[in-house]
């Protein structure tokens, strides 16, 4: 699991390193397109039994929703006024529109911005929050340390595999569209759920 980013995203960076989500992985950012080592691993999804919709697009902090694609100051200032906040953030400057890519730094994980169109820097859009926190949960209260199985169980099997350790969930099911559509993805070691995603696809969404 993305192109003009001067900082790609979490999902990005799986794909590109197919290795652990962490601190340092994600310190390493570059503008242009990326490609996935195992992308001639891909499998589409079987569509038979899925219970997944768009709707489904969320992650949750006890009642707190986190979903991708709103205002990046609203999202921190929500969950400000739950007492969570960010660590720290990381900027840098954005390849898409006048303004500063910034990652948002909290002890469940990280969300990833890029400026809003048209505002001329003054505000940034959410485009994908990964956690890797066992307090997020996804819906059915999936949460990292979860099998793959459970997964399947609980959404049903309207998922690809990209790779070897990406599940992902979009409205299609289409892998085809896996940077054109909002997704939710499950990133896996050993068959086992170490991270917890979910992406806006923004910028291609509207490219």
């Amino acid at each position: 699991m993305k192109n003009l980013y001067k900082k790609a995203s979490a999902f990005v960076k799986i794909l590109l390193a197919a290795v652990l989500a962490s601190a340092a992985l994600f310190a390493l950012f570059a503008c242009g397109p990326a490609k996935n080592p195992d992308d001639t691993k891909t499998t589409p999804a079987p569509q038979e039994n899925t219970k997944f919709t768009a709707d489904d697009i969320y992650l949750k902090i006890g009642e707190i929703k986190l979903t991708a694609g709103g205002r990046a100051s609203d999202f921190v200032n929500n969950l400000k006024s739950a007492g969570i906040e960010y660590t720290n953030k990381e900027e840098a400057e954005s390849c898409l529109f006048d303004g500063q890519d910034i990652t948002y730094n909290y002890a469940f994980g990280r969300v990833f911005t890029f400026p809003e169109e048209g505002s001329g820097g003054s505000e940034n859009l959410v485009d994908e929050i990964y956690a890797t926190g066992a307090e997020v949960t996804a819906k059915g209260g999936l949460k990292v340390g979860d099998t793959a199985e459970k997964v399947k169980e609980t959404l049903g099997d309207g998922f690809f595999m990209d790779g070897e350790s990406m599940m992902i969930y979009n409205a299609s099911g289409d892998i085809n569209r896996k940077t054109e559509e909002p997704m939710l993805y499950f990133y896996l070691e050993n068959g086992t759920v170490t991270g917890i995603g979910v992406v806006a696809n923004l910028y291609h969404i509207a490219a």
